[in-house]
């Protein structure tokens, strides 16, 4: 035979959040304190490790041209080529890309949408950094 157990006092959580403005859109972002820095982002640095890849891999004569590495990353050689900007970052950004150093809104799809990135350093940072 089972009982049931009713609670009588009130359960309260409390949860850390804040709202961000990301284009035309507000969002809800729980759990991180907005003077905190957010954890870095596996997605946002895999994307810097890959296109550096691949670019070293094209200096080095590994690759021969952009539809090799779209073959062997099995992408769109128009995406590749596109996100192959990502390897010229300036190199605060990367840092803060690496350390999580950097706003909540700047996101693997923020990034992919600017890409191609400006070569200029300070108009990659007036695009990316808010």
């Amino acid at each position: 035979m089972h009982h049931a157990v009713v609670a009588t006092d009130p359960l309260e959580i409390t949860l850390v959040s804040h709202l961000i403005r990301c284009g035309k859109q507000v969002k809800l972002v729980l759990g991180q304190d907005p003077s905190e820095p957010p954890n870095a982002n596996p997605k946002l640095i895999d994307m810097v490790v890959k296109t550096r890849r691949w670019f070293e891999g094209l200096s080095s004569g590994h690759y021969q041209s952009l539809r090799s590495i779209a073959s062997d990353e099995q992408f769109d050689k128009s995406y590749v080529s596109r996100l192959l900007s990502v390897a010229f970052l300036a190199p605060d950004i990367v840092e803060r890309i690496l350390t999580g150093d950097h706003s909540a809104t700047l996101t693997p799809e923020r990034l992919r949408k600017a890409c191609p990135l400006p070569l200029l350093w300070d108009e990659q940072r007036a695009l990316l950094i808010d």
